[in-house]
């Protein structure tokens, strides 16, 4: 199945992002998919009482659009044999031009590497956050240093997200890990976090809430959620695609606390996981639970939003 038909490879001066150059070449390689490199400058304002050596401001961003684009091209000579190869070079805010490039020529997924690197995480910068909440299409972040096979990809799944007439984001979640993992033929973890209503409230007591009461009030919400799990795998039947490789994880917790631990328990090489809030201004803020979960996490991140998502950023809009 050709999962991705245009993928938009965001390149960075100074990064350590072979890895993701790499990660995006492959997956254009495996979709017979059209891969374009861009970088993005930030844009530079005349200076009135400079005058370059009487040399025109419209030169001189020519002459470095031309030169960034060599670098490019010559960069993506090595892949050309592989994967059909465009390049490009913009100035300005490097995420909005990115998202602008995305929606002008309808690319499926976004590749990058984080701004920052930790000891053993990733730590996103502005750019990297602005995308995670804003672009259209699916946005992959390649962890520095990962191994170029997958050995264990989690899909992150809400219950409150499993809802078709707000895009489907958990069969945007599901589809995508699973055709990534049989690409991979590596195990495929689903991870479902559940908690019961105000269990960060003490003194039931002192509302007539006996203990035993609790008890079955917790079992009555773990039922559910077992339920609606059981319903997710059966519905996209991954028993039956994957086997003895597929993990299925339905934690007690909040998602931020068990969702980030399950990735270290279990080695997971890529998150697949929604970046919308519930709630809030639509199309612009990343959750609160996503956002905690990728602080600091582990693995390069697939982030999906739903098709109902509305970018805030127009294709004509100018850079700040």
């Amino acid at each position: 199945m050709r999962r991705f038909r245009k993928i938009l490879f965001l390149n960075r001066p100074g990064l350590d992002d072979s890895h993701a150059l790499d990660r995006a070449v492959r997956l254009a390689e495996e979709n017979a998919a059209e891969l374009k490199m861009i970088e993005v400058h930030p844009a530079v304002t005349p200076d009135p009482d400079t005058d370059y050596q009487k040399v025109s401001h419209s030169a001189l961003l020519d002459y470095a659009r031309n030169h960034r684009r060599l670098f490019l091209e010559r960069l993506a000579e090595k892949y050309r044999n592989r994967v059909q190869i465009s390049v490009d070079i913009f100035f300005g805010t490097p995420f909005i031009e990115t998202i602008k490039e995305v929606q002008r020529h309808c690319h499926d997924l976004v590749v990058l590497a984080p701004e920052k690197k930790g000891l053993d995480v990733m730590i996103f910068g502005s750019t990297d956050m602005h995308l995670l909440r804003k672009c259209p299409c699916p946005v992959w972040i390649v962890k520095p240093g990962c191994n170029e096979a997958f050995q264990h990809i989690m899909a992150a799944v809400d219950m409150d997200s499993y809802d078709d007439s707000k895009g489907g984001l958990n069969r945007q979640i599901i589809e995508l890990s699973s055709s990534l993992a049989r690409a991979e033929a590596c195990h495929l973890h689903i991870a479902h976090a559940w908690s019961r209503p105000y269990s960060n409230l003490l003194g039931f007591n002192d509302i007539g809430v006996s203990f035993d009461r609790m008890n079955d009030w917790t079992e009555e919400v773990k039922e559910s959620h077992q339920s609606w799990f059981n319903h997710l795998i059966e519905r996209f039947s991954l028993q039956q695609l994957f086997n003895s490789k597929l993990d299925m994880h339905l934690v007690q917790g909040e998602a931020e606390d068990t969702v980030s631990q399950l990735v270290k328990e279990q080695h997971i090489d890529l998150l697949v996981m929604g970046t919308v809030a519930r709630k809030g201004i639509e199309g612009f803020l990343i959750g609160n639970t996503a956002e905690n979960i990728i602080s600091g996490l582990h693995c390069s991140l697939l982030a999906v939003k739903p098709e109902h998502f509305i970018c805030p950023v127009s294709a004509d809009e100018d850079s700040d």
